[in-house]
């Protein structure tokens, strides 16, 4: 039991030593210099900065001049294709707007097809429709994930036997196809 009581006396010293040295310390001469060690460390940390981004310009540089000729490389649309793409997707909206979901249903099916169409009429490679939206070349599209969702669900309605026809999947699925479109410049 003494032995504890020891240990605690010397833990009790020790903590009023720690903070005697905290109230007996003049502190104004410290904080000075801890000021001045401070004002060192963030100019060498500055100029540090300014010294990689100096190194490093040539980098930012090349990246940024791909991007920008990777803009502009981006091949032209010829108008009767635009047309004729403009014209699909009114096809594709007049067959959505039905009451019917049999044309509904038709109407997936035709989005899917013009998506896949523009895809290729801009050159897109690739041998099917998954591995065209894969490709490096592919445009980036905010909600390709919905487009996935749109192409797989479509999959299913057409190759799938008495595949259902989910409503709210449906419109999940064209609204995936006209937003991608919209960012496509299509419509």
């Amino acid at each position: 039991m003494e032995s504890h009581q020891l240990y605690l006396a010397q833990i009790f010293t020790v903590g009023n030593a720690i903070i005697d040295f905290f109230v007996t310390t003049d502190w104004t001469r410290a904080i000075f210099w801890i000021k001045i060690i401070s004002f060192i460390i963030s100019a060498v940390m500055l100029v540090g900065i300014v010294w990689v981004l100096k190194k490093h310009h040539g980098i930012f540089a090349a990246a940024y001049q791909k991007v920008i000729n990777t803009k502009a490389a981006e091949p032209e649309i010829d108008p009767q294709v635009e047309y004729y793409e403009h014209e699909e997707w009114r096809n594709v909206v007049k067959l959505w707007s039905s009451h019917s979901l049999a044309e509904k249903r038709l109407a997936l099916i035709d989005a899917d097809a013009l998506f896949d169409n523009v895809l290729r009429d801009r050159r897109i490679p690739g041998e099917t429709f998954i591995e065209r939206v894969a490709s490096p070349e592919m445009p980036l599209l905010s909600n390709m994930n919905d487009v996935l969702f749109a192409h797989k669900f479509r999959n299913e309605l057409v190759h799938e036997t008495g595949a259902t026809f989910d409503l709210i999947d449906a419109q999940t699925a064209f609204a995936a196809y006209e937003q991608a479109l919209k960012e496509l410049k299509i419509i």
